[in-house]
């Protein structure tokens, strides 16, 4: 309608008012349809060959852990990394047993580990990410930030026990919860108590 001027990456001008060049434009477009298509499907076999052999299948892997490569150069398993690994395991330590909270073990990171700083975010992945127990994890719910196939067994070192993963687990669930609750003030019977004239509750 504008009369703009479609061009392609080589400086060639794109004319698809007539049938042809529609044509042409439909068929590029199926292509490269196509080929995105095949790339999924080589993906998705190469996740599934993975969990059949037991072999990690992500490109990224938790702080603290390194990619073990066989002669041929293919990862074949995870490693505590020597450098991060100690810095991860206190980090876990500051979690735990001194029972930070996930935005107080972020700035604590932060002060203490400023050549390794990570989100707010990026701290509850990491802290739920069950590669820190030494199991294998292939897919991802990308809107629920959750790992969906994961190994029963252990199969590498662990940077914590399956004792304080549980742990974890259960405390970023409660700070889930209680989000909503932060910043407000505290009313008593909330939602339970109606006043029999007006019929409002106490938040009224």
């Amino acid at each position: 309608m504008q009369k703009v001027q479609i061009q392609d990456l080589n400086g060639r001008e794109l004319e698809i008012k007539t049938a042809d060049r529609k044509l042409m434009a439909t068929f590029i477009g199926a292509l490269d349809t196509h080929r995105s298509d095949l790339y999924s499907e080589k993906v998705r076999r190469h996740l599934k060959a993975a969990r059949e052999q037991g072999f990690p299948a992500r490109s990224k892997v938790p702080f603290g852990l390194m990619k073990v490569r066989n002669e041929a150069g293919r990862v074949v398993s995870l490693g505590i990394d020597p450098v991060t690994g100690p810095m991860a395991r206190e980090r876990i330590d500051w979690f735990l047993k001194e029972n930070l909270s996930q935005t107080a073990l972020y700035h604590r990171i932060r002060e203490r580990h400023p050549d390794h700083t990570v989100s707010d975010r990026q701290v509850r992945r990491w802290l739920s990410s069950p590669s820190l127990a030494g199991r294998l994890a292939w897919k991802q719910d990308a809107a629920k930030s959750l790992l969906t196939e994961v190994a029963s067994g252990q199969s590498f070192p662990v940077l914590i026990t399956d004792a304080e993963f549980e742990a974890v687990k259960v405390k970023l669930a409660g700070a889930r919860t209680n989000s909503g609750l932060r910043g407000r003030s505290v009313r008593m019977l909330s939602g339970l108590v109606k006043c029999n004239s007006c019929g409002k509750g106490p938040d009224s």
